[in-house]
């Protein structure tokens, strides 16, 4: 019995040390560019990133145009990509291409978008593109096109993606694969109950696709971030102020594409690690009744401010 106990101390011992060190290295030894990864040479020339004229999209943008890369850009308002690829090629001086593609409307979106790619040899896609409801709010309340619109970009688009991309990777043998999930995918959340479902279904979908395109030397990551300053969460001014860990786009993404090719798995920048590793460790229910309260009074909040409009 004796030696067993030792045999689990050692045991723990280790998968702590083996945590730090992989904390070490994605989050503060990736920091120094002369340890950085060349991802031109690692991955390819282009860089496709979905949902890219805001948020953490533009910052994927921004930040592999500044590491080499031309990139695609492709979101709903032809006015922002064209602004942002402005933006991005004068100040990085690499070559941009502008795909104007509404995630929430039907499949032929993609046939568009699968023509307009056909001669770039995409080396790393960002399955950015994703959206909230307008506000907190019971499910059984929420319109039904807010549903279906959540389901087809959340969802629908990282797979339509995937599937349009994913074959001349597998031919090359060599690309990265970047799905942007969420903490709640540990973290069911009322009030947002279709938004965390859905990131708990690209979870589990880029698990799954990480074990088959693993001896096609092709990098499958998953980044689930906490609260970030974005859009998604301008409903709410707590979210926006009063939450210490809420980080901006611009570090999150940073931190997070700094983990490329050396984690599989990240929450992004080393806050939302260390959250996403409490989350992990807390019962389901605990967690449930946390995240339940925080909807209870982020909804509160918005219908309140909405009242005095």
């Amino acid at each position: 019995m004796e030696k067993l106990f030792y045999v689990f101390v050692f045991y723990v011992t280790i998968k702590i040390i083996w945590k730090i060190w992989i904390g070490i290295k994605s989050h503060i030894w990736s920091n120094f560019k002369f340890n950085r990864l060349d991802l031109v040479s690692k991955y390819g020339s282009w860089a496709v990133i979905t949902g890219s004229t805001d948020g953490i999209g533009k910052e994927y943008a921004k930040q592999l145009a500044a590491r080499g890369l031309n990139v695609v850009l492709i979101s709903r308002t032809l006015k922002k990509l064209q602004n942002v690829a402005l933006e991005i090629e004068q100040k990085y001086n690499v070559k941009t291409k502008i795909i104007e593609a509404d995630f929430s409307k039907d499949e032929t979106i993609y046939d568009h978008i699968k023509t307009e790619l056909t001669d770039t040899p995409v080396g790393i896609l960002v399955n950015n593109v994703g959206i909230v409801t307008e506000y907190p709010e019971y499910f059984a309340s929420t319109p039904l096109r807010e549903i279906w619109n959540l389901v087809k970009v959340n969802i629908e688009a990282t797979l339509f993606m995937t599937r349009i991309i994913l074959p001349q990777m597998l031919k090359q043998r060599k690309g990265a694969i970047i799905n942007i999930s969420s903490g709640s995918e540990i973290v069911p959340l009322p009030f947002h109950c279709v938004y965390s479902a859905s990131k708990a279904f690209i979870k589990n979908f880029t698990q799954a696709l990480r074990f088959e395109c693993k001896k096609y030397e092709i990098t499958v990551q998953l980044i689930s971030p906490y609260v970030v300053k974005t859009n998604l969460i301008s409903f709410s001014s707590i979210l926006q102020n009063h939450v210490p860990a809420a980080i901006t786009a611009e570090n999150c993404v940073r931190s997070a594409l700094n983990t490329l090719g050396i984690l599989d798995h990240s929450a992004g920048h080393w806050i939302h690690e260390l959250l996403y590793l409490m989350s992990s460790y807390l019962p389901e229910s605990m967690r449930l009744i946390l995240s339940g309260r925080m909807g209870y009074v982020l909804r509160k909040e918005y219908l309140k401010k909405k009242r005095f409009q």
